[in-house]
């Protein structure tokens, strides 16, 4: 094996892991994102089925502010869940990227084995034909 072949197989053994570790990364990214997801459902769902209370001034202004507190969090859920939509976007955009690179030095690699194939097939076919032709001078 040439010191060059050596220095891809190298680099393709190097692309196949940072393949993995992207692929990694995205399936955490979109675990993150779901979870995001489901909390802000939730959180809408009960600000959903929350209805002021009446009676007493005192009662309203509680019941006002507790509604406000959980669109608070419902807003917070939704921004929390947005952040982790655009990070698992990125993560996923990472790894097509890796797995782009991999893909490309594998092929490279892969041609660079068949031209040493062949060089060695034209070689052994050269060495073959001078020696059939030392043979037809002998007498």
């Amino acid at each position: 094996m040439s010191a060059r072949s050596s220095r891809l197989s190298t680099l393709v053994r190097v692309a196949e892991l940072q393949e993995a570790v992207a692929r990694g990364h995205a399936g955490r990214a979109l675990v993150a994102s779901r979870a995001a997801e489901q909390a802000h459902v939730a959180q809408l769902q009960v600000l959903r089925a929350r209805r002021l209370q009446g009676g007493t001034r005192e009662a309203l202004t509680r019941s006002a502010a507790s509604q406000l507190a959980q669109a608070a969090a419902t807003a917070q859920a939704e921004q929390e869940h947005e952040e982790a939509v655009v990070q698992q976007q990125a993560a996923v955009q990472g790894w097509t990227a890796a797995r782009l690179r991999h893909r490309l030095l594998s092929e490279l690699a892969e041609r660079q084995r068949e031209q040493a194939r062949a060089d060695r097939d034209r070689t052994e076919q050269q060495l073959a034909d001078e020696l059939a032709a030392s043979r037809r001078r002998r007498p």
